[in-house]
Formats: C-alpha cells, structure tokens, sequence
C-alpha cells in the first residue's frame, strides 16, 4: 500500500533558510565583534570609557556600552539559537517551530524595548550633538525617532502575523502536531 505524497508548505522552508542564512551572518558578525572587543581593543582606552565621556551620556546608553562584553556575547548567543532554529524548522522540528515563536516574541520586546529607550534618550543625544558641534536638530530627531517607531511597529506586527500564522491547524499538521 503506498503512503499518500505529503506536501510541504514551501514558506516554511523558505522562512528556514532565510533564518539559516540571516543567523549565519549574525553568528560572523557577533563573533568578530567578540573578537575585537575582548581579543584586540583595550576597552579601557574606547571614548565612553572616559569619566568626562561616560557622565554625559543618558543612563541607559551608559549601562548598554559599560556592559557591552555581556551585550555582545548575548548577541553571538542569540544568533547561534537562531541557526539552529532555522536548521530545526528545515526538518520540521516542532521544537523548533516553537523556538521560532519565542524569537518571535523576543523580537517583538526588543523592538519596543528599543522603541520606549530610543524616547528615553533622545533629547539628551540630541544635547550631546549639539555640543560636540553635529548638525542637529530637534526635528531631526523627532524625524529620527518617528522612523524607528514606524520600522518597530511594522516589524512587531509582522511577528505577530507569523506567530498566529505558526500556530494555526495546517502548520501544527506540518510539523506533525495535530491538535
């Protein structure tokens, strides 16, 4: 008795190689930026290392860069999850696809996460142009932060589009979860 031809819904491989491939890159990215900073630079001689440097900056952007070794380790981490989730969707891991959903939703705090710091310190980034002699003005700024909020409600969006997408009844059934 020959078993019926399944057939594979061709996004989900695409969706897989796309993460394989963009992951991959951060994994060469993160990595040489690991690199770099723990291996090459003296971190005490980067500019925010200085005390009249670092008091300027707002709090938050001061705590991102002063525990940057953390940042950038998270980062490689992040993208080596990501390969594999990539290579898991590929075979049609549920696993995988559930890990996908949690990059998803990770994605999605990030991006407001970023969205509610970038309005934190925006003035005082603009201040700190200003003083160092940029050009820069408030509406370049308000322009600025308006972008980032378009790019970071569009792609939030578009998470929560593939997460209800990831978990309707005819993906489950490709990954062979059929309730």
């Amino acid at each position: 008795m020959e078993q019926p031809i399944r057939i594979r819904i061709r996004f989900i491989t695409v969706l897989a190689v796309f993460m394989i491939v963009t992951a991959g890159g951060g994994i060469l990215l993160w990595g040489a930026q690991n690199v770099l900073f723990h291996f090459v630079l003296d971190a005490e001689q980067l500019p925010f290392t200085r005390p009249e440097v670092a008091a300027k900056l707002p709090p938050s952007i001061g705590f991102l860069l002063g525990h940057l070794h953390l940042f950038l380790a998270a980062m490689l981490g992040l993208s080596m999850f990501a390969f594999l989730t990539g290579l898991g969707l590929l075979i049609r891991s549920n696993a995988a696809r559930l890990a996908f959903i949690l990059l998803l939703i990770i994605g999605i705090g990030w991006n407001l996460g970023m969205l509610y710091l970038q309005h934190l310190s925006t003035s005082q980034m603009v201040d700190l142009a200003l003083e160092s002699g940029l050009p820069v003005t408030e509406d370049t700024a308000t322009y600025a932060f308006a972008l980032g909020a378009g790019v970071s409600v569009l792609l939030s969006l578009l998470y929560l589009w593939l997460i209800g997408w990831l978990m309707s009844a005819r993906v489950k059934a490709e990954f062979g979860v059929y309730r």
